[in-house]
């Protein structure tokens, strides 16, 4: 009997491993289910065909072997079709070894494949599962019945055969039918996730063959680039074959120090945004922004990367960074004030430093903190023409006030700004201290210029009759004449 067991159970792993070879050729590959239930049907009813020729004889025509254990895994692990052909093919053999047990024999066939079947519809509508508990329930009930059966053995016969095959039945068989079924799920577990993790592969790799983003995977342990997608490749102007031989720091502009910390940064992130600059197969450089992800594949740990190429984006920042730079650095005044409070937004450094005001405490200033003179009606006026398109920019005069209650005369060249996410006024300031000191000093050497000119004027002819009178009275005198001259001799004779 224990030899019996022995070569039936060896039997039935021989089935399970062609079991789960027909699942993963026939069923993963292909997605047929009815050709793979088809041929587990049969692959079930040829082991427990083979299990019924090595038997253990009780009597002529009576014997029992291990069919019932194959017949409630089909139904309980294949369902309905691969249950009921290795059911039938097994209740023909049967038929067909013949003695006074075969009809019983047929009977137990049919209960194990039923059982089994029924559980499986059971565990796909999840009202049962495949646990333990559940699964020795399974063997103890086909099994139970089993020995019941037997009772309905001729002359009796069955209760003389019930006492000596009852531990057999009741005990190495369940324990026997739930280590197949445990190692029956275990495989069918390993298979699963091999497939999963296949399948998932596959979608991965599709994915980063066929996408359009330039995909990078490489290895953190030496910088190799392990693969390019095509995007990456037409991007660095590499074949992938190439780019495949090459390392991270043929591309980058690191050296293999930098390079090397910046790969474990990312490894160590497992997620992780970085912004570095790449060369191309031309020697051009390029800003990209690199998104990366530790993932493992094909059995280790690699750098997933996404890279966006930001050159343009880069070049226009930089060139806003030099523009904003010099903003801030000119001696005019620039400041951003928002459509709707009119609160300053933003004020150049020259303009901070001439009021003497933080950034921000201007955020909590309007455009009218700072110039007291100007109506509050004419400056809302301004804005109004501003807002309807009325005009696209103003030019005023006004007076600045500083923090510490100090003037200046402004010119103010205000406009409005729609490019935006909201509407920004902006308003460019020239100091006109400078220009007003230059324009009083004018004015004073014009005052002095009309004083001198009031004191010259007609000094000439006043000197003339000064020099006439002198010779008059030198000529009376009996003396000569003093001064010559036609203006003063011609006066003289008349």
């Amino acid at each position: 009997m224990f030899l019996m067991m022995v070569n039936n159970l060896a039997l039935i792993l021989v089935m399970l491993v062609v079991y789960q070879y027909l699942h993963e050729r026939i069923y993963v590959r292909f997605a047929s289910k009815q050709v793979f239930s088809t041929l587990s049907g049969l692959l079930f009813g040829i082991v427990g065909i083979l299990s019924m020729l090595d038997t253990h004889d009780l009597m002529p025509g009576i014997f029992f072997d291990g069919r019932t254990i194959v017949l409630g895994i089909a139904g309980a692990f294949g369902g309905p079709l691969v249950a009921s052909i290795a059911a039938v093919m097994c209740a023909g053999t049967r038929l067909l070894l013949g003695g006074q047990g075969a009809l019983l024999g047929i009977v137990a066939i049919v209960e194990a494949a039923t059982l089994g079947t029924v559980f499986h519809e059971l565990v796909k509508a999840k009202r049962l599962t495949f646990t333990v508990p559940w699964l020795l329930a399974l063997a103890l009930a086909i099994h139970g019945i089993q020995l019941a059966i037997n009772l309905f053995l001729p002359n009796r016969l069955g209760y003389e055969i019930i006492p000596i095959i009852a531990p057999t039945i009741l005990i190495l068989f369940p324990l026997t039918f739930l280590a197949i079924s445990l190692i029956f799920l275990f495989l069918q577990k390993s298979q699963d996730e091999h497939a999963s993790l296949n399948a998932s592969e596959l979608r991965y790799r599709m994915m980063f063959e066929n996408n359009t983003a330039m995909m990078l995977l490489i290895d953190p342990e030496d910088g190799r680039i392990v693969d390019a997608n095509l995007a990456a490749a037409s991007f660095y102007g590499y074949s992938r074959q190439t780019l495949r031989q090459m390392k991270i720091t043929q591309i980058n502009t690191l050296n293999q120090e930098e390079a090397q910390e910046v790969l474990q940064r990312m490894l160590a992130a497992n997620h992780g945004y970085f912004t570095l600059r790449h060369r191309d197969a031309a020697g051009e450089m390029r800003d990209v922004e690199i998104y990366s992800a530790s993932l493992r594949f094909d059995g280790r740990i690699l750098l997933h990367e996404i890279i966006h190429d930001v050159t343009d984006r880069e070049h226009a920042l930089r060139e806003r960074l030099l523009l904003y730079e010099a903003i801030d650095e000119s001696f005019n005044e620039v400041y951003t004030f928002d459509d709707a409070a009119l609160h300053f937004t933003y004020a150049s450094q020259g303009a901070l430093r001439n009021l003497g005001y933080t950034m921000e405490q201007m955020r909590e200033l309007t455009p009218m903190d700072l110039k007291h003179d100007l109506p509050v009606s004419e400056f809302m006026e301004y804005i109004r023409q501003l807002r309807s398109g009325e005009k696209s920019n103003i030019v005023f005069q006004a007076t600045h006030t500083r923090a510490d209650r100090t003037t200046y005369p402004v010119e103010v060249r205000l406009s409005l700004y729609k490019g935006g996410e909201a509407p920004v006024f902006l308003a460019i300031i020239a100091d006109m201290t400078e220009h007003a000191r230059a324009m009083d000093e004018i004015a004073s050497q014009m005052n002095e210029l009309k004083r001198w000119h009031t004191i010259t004027l007609n000094r000439e002819e006043r000197i003339i009759g000064l020099k006439r009178e002198a010779n008059a009275l030198l000529k009376e005198a009996g003396l000569p004449q003093r001064y010559k001259g036609e203006h003063i001799e011609g006066a003289q004779d008349a």
